[in-house]
């Protein structure tokens, strides 16, 4: 991005000559602190919060990797806080593979290997206060965020800290059937009679496996009873009728802004599901004093975030969140967990305001991408040169024209014209 390498003017030539003095090649802890926009800190924090015997901390993973985390955990055990980790562990699997590495020494009564044949895709960690030798759950930290350098680093991701002792019991209820060697298909069961996702509640926690795709169904509905707008961020392949929910019927009278991370493209939405655009995470030029990008992630999902707000300018938001992609597979195999936060205005401007600012990102990229150069058929000013400003003020008529989109987009994001 453009702010980083304003931040980090030298990080370039710094790591080509660490790799010329055969070095390995490490971002400066400035720059990943910077990267990591306090998500690090977020999920240490809570970890810590494991101070002393009287406290419990029970961890389901994907990914157990990223050490910083890994030394917090192992900090919580050696405090007498009591640590349980369920992992996935996908027989022949290389995940599973780094997952026991990382784990190697831990006393083998406080970990639960995941067997599945799909993917143990949950990041969630529940903390207790224990009385009587009890666990009674006090908070839940859950998201889209991977325990690894990708995700903390790397990728657009999320963390949910929920102190909701209520939600944080659900989580918990879900972890003792898993660590108590549950395999997929009772977990199927279990989910399918413990987990009934009420239309009528303000928070709920979802979970999969399940096998009715009663997930998904309530996902379209949610998504179907937009009123003015949708907003999103989705990672992967998604099911069809999310997709199709999501995207809405063209030139419909909802706002659907939002990019689709598949593996070898970012795609935005516009508006409309018809001003669909592929945007590129690099540039070689842009502006008036464009930085120079060179700094780069290995290939793969950028966007790793699972978002969905609908009805966002709203006084009635509904936000969908957590490790889930959306999709069949993550809907009847793997292991899954989401929140569904309905009514909390506050709470959806966070995740609202992040989603536009990723989806800004790349939407800025997309108009100065050099294979974007050519006039748009629809653009107002047409005639001006590539990548310049309107000379006068000809773009602006759409967005007081009735009916159009941009209309909507002035009414609904901006203060009313007196």
């Amino acid at each position: 991005s453009q702010a980083f390498s304003r931040e980090f003017p030298n990080v370039d030539a710094e790591l080509e000559k660490a790799k010329e003095e055969g070095k390995p090649q490490e971002l400066p802890s400035d720059a990943l602190a910077w990267l990591s926009r306090g998500l690090l800190e977020e999920i240490t924090a809570f970890v810590a919060r494991a101070a002393d015997p009287t406290w419990a901390l029970d961890i389901a993973i994907y990914e157990y990797e990223l050490p910083a985390i890994l030394d917090q955990v192992k900090g919580a055990l050696d405090r007498g806080a009591d640590v349980r980790i369920v992992f996935h562990a996908k027989k022949g699997d290389s995940q599973t593979a780094e997952n026991e590495k990382n784990l190697a020494g831990w006393p083998t009564e406080r970990l639960r290997p995941r067997l599945t044949s799909s993917i143990f895709h949950d990041k969630f960690a529940v903390l207790s206060r224990v009385r009587a030798g009890k666990r009674d759950p006090v908070s839940v930290l859950c998201g889209s965020t991977n325990w690894t350098r990708s995700g903390v680093y790397l990728q657009a991701n999320v963390v949910h800290i929920a102190e909701r002792p209520e939600v944080a019991r659900t989580y918990l209820n879900l972890f003792e059937l898993l660590f108590g060697g549950a395999d997929v298909s009772a977990t199927r069961d279990w989910i399918d009679s413990n987990d009934p996702l009420p239309e009528d509640q303000p928070l709920v926690a979802g979970f999969s496996p399940r096998s009715d795709e009663k997930d998904l169904d309530a996902f379209v509905t949610m998504i179907d009873q937009a009123k003015s707008d949708v907003l999103f961020c989705t990672a992967f392949e998604l099911d069809d009728q999310i997709d199709k929910a999501l995207l809405g019927a063209p030139h419909d009278d909802v706002l659907r802004i939002g990019l689709q991370n598949k593996p070898s493209v970012i795609t935005g939405y516009h508006r409309d599901r018809t001003a669909d655009f592929a945007a590129t995470a690099y540039l070689k030029e842009g502006l008036e004093g464009f930085l120079a990008e060179k700094t780069r992630q290995p290939s793969g999902i950028l966007i790793h975030t699972k978002l969905v707000v609908v009805n966002f300018t709203s006084d009635a938001p509904v936000v969908i969140s957590g490790s889930h992609n959306l999709s069949a597979a993550a809907s009847g195999h793997n292991d899954e967990n989401y929140l569904v936060i309905r009514g909390d205005p506050e709470v959806a401007d966070c995740y609202g305001v992040e989603l536009m600012r990723l989806y800004d990102h790349y939407r800025y990229r997309w108009l100065l991408d050099p294979k974007n150069k050519d006039p748009r058929p629809d653009d107002p000013c047409a005639g001006r040169p590539p990548n310049t400003l309107c000379p006068d003020n000809r773009w602006t008529a759409n967005y007081f024209k009735e009916g159009t989109l941009e209309a909507a987009d002035r009414e609904r994001f901006g203060s009313p014209v007196t």
